[in-house]
């Protein structure tokens, strides 16, 4: 499995947390975004279909992903669990278009 970061952000204020990576694999391009904020928790997968929109995917409960962190968490362990989902991520794209 070949995977190319395409882009990536991470926006932290306070407490809130988000990271976005766009992913090519399989000749796809794939949007991930994680999210961390008081209240919620996301990890999402989008595709991209031939009109070049993002379309939705995957949730963090298709995924099966459970956050380890919370809101108030130091931002490296944030980074580390956005980490883990897009490991996860990786893999369930993998197994659907392999």
């Amino acid at each position: 499995m070949k995977c190319k970061i395409l882009f990536e952000s991470k926006r932290v204020s306070g407490s809130e947390y988000f990271g976005t990576k766009i992913i090519s694999m399989f000749d796809k391009k794939f949007k991930i975004v994680y999210e961390n904020r008081n209240g919620s928790s996301g990890l999402s997968v989008d595709i991209m279909n031939p009109d070049g929109a993002f379309v939705h995917l995957l949730s963090k409960f298709t995924l099966g992903f459970v956050h380890s962190v919370s809101y108030v968490s130091d931002e490296s362990n944030k980074d580390k669990d956005f980490h883990k989902g897009f490991e996860l991520c990786k893999e369930v794209i993998s197994k659907i278009y392999s």
